[in-house]
């Protein structure tokens, strides 16, 4: 049997909204279902350079290869057991990756961290989201209160700095969090929770904390890890009335898939 556990959010009209699904595959490793498209909008999916500057403070962009899709296609993010992420489609094969012969990624997918050696310094995939009136409404009232994110109850990114008149957007960092790591899990208003420190260490051997936030705690059955998930309100940059960004991993050198839908 599959697991999957679906992502909801409830908006400010406390109506609850379609967002991603997590699935687990038996030969190890994970999708996301990532939100569909409605009406007529358009997305794009990209495998970007980025060179990071300033102790990454900084950030170049490039594109190298990008696809566009629409509200007809169904996009699915996969991360394998030895660190092969991909886009794909769910509903037919437009979005093209893979891997070549030798092994190596074709298309939109890419080598990152196996998830037996898994990132330690920080998200290993992060989504940007706005205008959340344009998201499918779910309409079952059945739904597994550990799934679901309230924006109400999310709290102000700790950088985030909001001008008169900024609108209200919302961010997720999602962590993959290894089993070994002992720590306690506790629940809260139907949802489990735990704290997450991470260290930091500088040139000249001391260490310091640089992040310590709430997640939700995503347990993934017959895998090495859980899924956690941080939740933020920030200021909206976008255009568009409504859309995403999902930010996945990169190669662990420069290179990231990035979707945008708007």
């Amino acid at each position: 049997m599959i697991q999957k556990n679906n992502i909801y959010i409830r908006d400010e009209n406390g109506i609850y909204r379609k967002f991603f699904k997590i699935i687990s595959y038996h030969s190890g490793g994970f999708a996301i279902i990532l939100p569909r498209l409605i009406d007529n909008q358009l997305g794009r999916l990209e495998k970007t350079v980025i060179t990071y500057k300033n102790f990454g403070t900084q950030l170049d962009i490039k594109r190298d290869e990008s696809e566009q899709y629409s509200a007809k296609d169904i996009v699915k993010f996969s991360y394998h057991t030895d660190g092969f992420v991909q886009f794909s489609s769910a509903t037919n094969h437009r979005i093209v990756s893979g891997r070549n012969p030798d092994g190596t990624p074709k298309g939109l997918g890419l080598i990152s961290h196996p998830l037996s050696n898994l990132v330690s310094t920080g998200a290993s995939m992060t989504i940007t989201f706005w205008g959340l009136s344009k998201f499918e409404k779910e309409l079952s009232s059945k739904l597994n209160s550990n799934c679901i994110f309230d924006t109400k109850k999310s709290i102000l990114h700790p950088k985030a700095q909001f001008n008169i008149g900024d609108e209200k957007a919302f961010a997720m960092a999602i962590y993959l969090i290894p089993n070994s790591l002992n720590g306690r899990v506790f629940e809260k208003d139907g949802g489990k929770y735990a704290y997450l420190t991470m260290m930091q260490e500088l040139p000249n051997g001391s260490v310091f904390v640089r992040l310590r936030e709430l997640v939700r705690i995503i347990e993934i059955t017959s895998q090495n890890f859980r899924i956690a998930i941080s939740w933020f309100f920030i200021p909206k940059k976008a255009s568009s009335d409504s859309g995403y960004i999902f930010f996945g991993p990169t190669d662990a050198k420069e290179v990231s898939l990035l979707p945008i839908q708007q």
